[in-house]
């Protein structure tokens, strides 16, 4: 290419938004929340001493109240926790059956 035909080639401008009207597009999105009831596991918080007619209670509370989330039993030792995951999968209204216990959602 020779300087002359270069002349002829034209070159895009570059088209800037208006500053005013780019203001009134930029909307302010509110911080991502994770739905938790549908989306983490859960977990339920027991002591070491859990009786085995407990544990069938969570198990039957569990089978009735069948959800997509994966139930965890967290088992607190003095100063350890060992967290154990069951092929139980709950929704958010198992915690109803057990009001007084802890539960966690786990990300």
């Amino acid at each position: 290419m020779d300087l002359e035909s270069a002349r002829e080639v034209k070159i895009p401008k570059a088209r800037y938004k208006d500053p005013e009207k780019q203001k009134e597009d930029v909307r302010e999105i509110p911080p991502f929340e994770i739905l938790a009831s549908s989306s983490c596991s859960l977990a339920i918080v027991l002591e070491n001493d859990v009786k085995k007619e407990f544990l069938r209670q969570i198990k039957e509370s569990a089978l009735k109240h069948q959800g997509k989330r994966p139930l965890y039993l967290i088992i607190k030792d003095k100063d350890k926790q060992f967290k154990i995951q069951s092929d139980l999968m709950v929704n958010e209204k198992i915690k109803d059956d057990f009001k007084g216990l802890e539960w966690r959602d786990l990300a």
